[in-house]
């Protein structure tokens, strides 16, 4: 192949070792012997070393498809971000599912929250605690009631599953 596309560093960095217990397979591929990739070593490092990440919250809600359709129709784009909130930074709609992004801020005063049903933090045994899993949300479902008009969350939440809520602890790379 002439090309290779990673949709997100991780794979080459060494923090993938904690949580999937095996080295990086891009730095693999770049710096075993007889790697795949010898050239791709100089990117690995360049990625390893200069990047930092914003964190992000994700509240995951999805609705019956009747609930849905009155509810999701009022929302203008299937990708809406918004600027000028200290809590919401994107709501995404697909289907029946709604995501609603956290800002970077608001994370960072929730960093020690994470949601019960979330695979990677447990896996990689990040710091952290579900307790506040359900005020975190809260905040969160308010926040987007506040933007769009008729509380378009809480009207129907009691259709919803969820919210369920994701920590997100390198959710956008920076270069530093």
């Amino acid at each position: 192949f002439d090309w290779l596309v990673v949709a997100g560093a991780t794979p080459a960095l060494a923090r993938w070792e904690a949580g999937f217990k095996e080295p990086p397979p891009l730095s693999a591929a770049a710096f075993e012997e007889g790697g795949a990739l010898p050239e791709l070593g100089e990117v690995v490092r360049a990625l390893d070393e200069g990047l930092d990440y914003d964190a992000c919250h994700v509240a995951m809600l999805s609705f019956e498809e009747d609930a849905s359709k009155a509810l999701l129709a009022h929302l203008p784009f299937d990708v809406t971000r918004v600027s000028g909130d200290d809590r919401i930074a994107a709501v995404i709609r697909r289907g029946t599912t709604l995501a609603i992004h956290s800002t970077a801020a608001f994370a960072a005063r929730h960093k020690n929250t994470m949601g019960a049903t979330q695979h990677t933090s447990r896996v990689n045994s990040v710091v952290g605690s579900i307790d506040a899993e359900a005020h975190v949300c809260t905040l969160l479902v308010d926040a987007v009631d506040q933007l769009f008009p008729a509380r378009l969350i809480s009207s129907e939440i009691t259709n919803a599953h969820g919210p369920h809520l994701q920590r997100w602890g390198a959710a956008f790379p920076k270069w530093r």
